[in-house]
């Protein structure tokens, strides 16, 4: 599955929780690449793009809520700003 993952012909990532911490667990060389990032799996989602929280706190905000509470969250889009 691993191989699968990191050969599937589109940009795609895993984050999980790792002690109240949200950590790439992978990330395939398409999604590093679409983010201008590289060797990022085992990171955290903050340290890899510490604007995030900062330009988009009601993201944060929202990301907390699911990850940590548990909150349903529905969107049919959603933009982020994300610098690369």
């Amino acid at each position: 599955i691993y191989a699968l993952f990191h050969q599937a012909p589109s940009a795609v990532c895993v984050i999980r929780i790792v002690k109240d911490e949200l950590v790439f667990e992978l990330a395939n060389e398409k999604y590093q690449r679409l983010m201008g990032q590289s060797n990022i799996e085992g990171k955290r989602l903050f340290d890899v793009f510490p604007k995030l929280a900062e330009e988009n706190p009601e993201l944060t905000d929202t990301i907390h809520k699911v990850a940590f509470e548990g909150e349903t969250f529905r969107a049919s889009e959603k933009e982020v700003l994300i610098d690369c």
